[in-house]
């Protein structure tokens, strides 16, 4: 990959900054169809990521995301956007967990409070 996704995420962004939401969808779609033509269509979900990354930074926002294995609930995901202060909470369901939650803040810090990652510490004694 000659452009680091840093270097794609820092020039989308700034490419759609300001723009209307019509002519940003114009750009998303001729900024992946670069990506393709480069030949770095298998790096699309780094640049993907570091792009999330890097505007939820300029918002000065944390993206959490809560993966419990039922629906959480509005209630949680306040309480957890009140103790982070500014974050988006994106909640999803995955009911290999059995019970309990997994938080990852920024795509870095991971809380794995789940049944299963406790079963298999148990196990693994």
């Amino acid at each position: 990959m000659k452009i680091s996704s840093k270097q794609y995420a820092k020039s989308f962004i700034g490419a759609l900054d300001g723009k209307p939401l019509i002519e940003q969808k114009k750009l998303a779609h001729r900024f992946f169809k670069l990506i393709s033509k480069k030949g770095d269509g298998k790096h699309l979900g780094a640049i993907v990521r570091e792009i999330e990354q890097t505007y939820f930074k300029n918002l000065g926002k944390k993206k959490v995301v809560l993966e419990t294995s039922e629906p959480a609930g509005e209630s949680l995901k306040k309480e957890i956007e009140k103790l982070l202060g500014s974050a988006v909470v994106v909640e999803k369901t995955n009911p290999a967990l059995l019970a309990g939650i997994r938080i990852l803040i920024n795509d870095e810090i991971l809380i794995d409070a789940s049944a299963t990652s406790q079963l298999k510490k148990l196990f693994r004694i």
